[in-house]
């Protein structure tokens, strides 16, 4: 198949053309309770497509992209083509040249999918339950994904890389009261001890949210965030430091000028874009375009460092040896998060939903469960929301020195901050 999309291009009217052939064969299991109801094995193949066509004085480069299915014929690949250069020549989209290159590169995963699964599955048999929280059921996924990029430019890189997922649904009673919470986990291979300690906490959040108030309007109080949902707070900063959004002016940083003018009173911000991070299902050798990803640090102390993104946007930017990026890691901050938890402080770790804007830092979401943390003890709520920004909450924004990985991300464990409107229930 692939020597055929390829021979159908070489005699098209495209200017350039790339192919990305995915390959992933998923591993999957299927269990109630701790029984296996059911495990299966899949294999597929996506053959994904970007053609592109220059405009005659070549100031513009267009491009559609679109998949061809694994069992086409070649008069379909041919009339698929033929649509997507047809569309590509209306992008007016400022020229710029693809990645080329002379070398093969094939790097493939040690990884054994089956010794992974079997790592996943020892770890969901190993949690502690109790008549009053337990795993109702659990389904986990490991895929062995193969992909390899080419261009018509010479470049040729294949690799492979394993991601996996864990889905859990944990029962939590308490009193009259019993609820179910439902947990996805992306990960790479198992990360044992973060999968362990985040079903505990999920099954102790269940239990407490049978008990759980109405949220009160809080005043003046500092929100401490513990959870997976801090990484959005920190995804806006790899966002902006992107190369599309800087060229597209909705970014304002400017590298080695500090993100803001008002003073730092909490902890600055530095965040590094690295190629691999053990556990992360995003450890790609090579980006989208086939660049070779390397290391760079993006923020540093609140400055920025460097921006990062695909071949298009780097070029527009004149970005040398950038290339997209995947995995990230924030510092911790200067204290303990022993020091950071000073009473009285709200710790929000469930929202039924969390956003971050990208564009203006805005953040929102609705409160599943906080605990009001004062001398009188600890208090669950449920209900309400926060709101707040990141442009505001920057100055006064403390991180704690221990850091914790959620996949592609590795933050501090605890993010506290000032400046958050709580919106209670009367």
């Amino acid at each position: 198949m692939l020597k055929q999309i390829i021979d159908v291009l070489e005699h098209s009217a495209a200017t350039h053309y790339q192919i990305t052939k995915t390959t992933t064969k998923s591993h999957e299991f299927f269990f109630i309770r701790h029984d296996l109801d059911m495990n299966r094995c899949k294999e597929v193949t996506h053959y994904q497509v970007t053609v592109y066509v220059a405009s005659e004085d070549k100031q513009y480069l267009g491009d559609a992209s679109f998949e061809v299915m694994a069992n086409s014929t070649k008069e379909e690949i041919k009339a698929q083509i033929d649509k997507g250069i047809y569309s590509a020549q209306f992008v007016k989209n400022p020229y710029f040249e693809l990645l080329d290159s002379s070398e093969q590169v094939e790097i493939r995963s040690l990884e054994n999918p089956l010794v992974v699964a079997q790592d996943f599955i020892h770890v969901m048999q190993t949690i502690e339950e109790t008549e009053e929280m337990y795993i109702n059921s659990y389904e986990i996924f490991v895929n062995e994904n193969d992909k390899q990029i080419i261009n018509s430019k010479g470049v040729n890189v294949t690799y492979s890389y394993i991601d996996s997922m864990v889905e859990a649904v944990i029962n939590a009673k308490k009193n009259d009261t019993e609820i179910e919470l439902y947990r996805n986990y992306r990960i790479g291979t198992c990360n044992k001890e973060m999968l362990v300690e985040e079903l505990q906490q999920t099954m102790r959040i269940g239990v407490d949210k049978c008990i759980a108030t109405n949220t009160q309007p809080l005043q003046d109080v500092d929100v401490v965030f513990t959870g997976s949902d801090a990484t959005r707070l920190f995804a806006y900063y790899t966002s902006i430091t992107s190369a599309k959004m800087k060229y597209q002016q909705i970014s304002t940083l400017e590298l080695d000028q500090p993100m803001t003018t008002e003073e730092i009173k909490g902890d600055t911000i530095t965040i590094k874009g690295v190629a691999y991070l053990e556990n992360s299902s995003c450890n790609y050798p090579y980006d989208a375009d086939g660049t070779l990803i390397q290391d760079k640090v993006l923020i540093e102390n609140h400055i920025p460092k460097n921006f990062w993104g695909n071949r298009r946007f780097s070029q527009y930017l004149q970005l040398e040896n950038a290339s997209s990026l995947y995995n990230f890691v924030v510092a911790g901050g200067k204290q303990s998060k022993k020091e950071l938890l000073q009473l009285p402080y709200l710790e929000v770790v469930e929202f039924s939903d969390f956003q971050v804007d990208s564009m203006t830092g805005e953040f929102a979401g609705e409160i599943r469960l906080a605990y009001y943390h004062t001398k009188e003890g600890i208090q669950p709520f449920s209900g309400g929301s926060i709101a707040g920004s990141m442009q505001q909450v920057q100055q006064e924004m403390w991180l704690s020195s221990e850091v914790k990985q959620y996949d592609h991300y590795v933050i501090p464990e605890v993010v506290r901050m000032k400046h958050v409107s709580i919106t209670g229930i009367e």
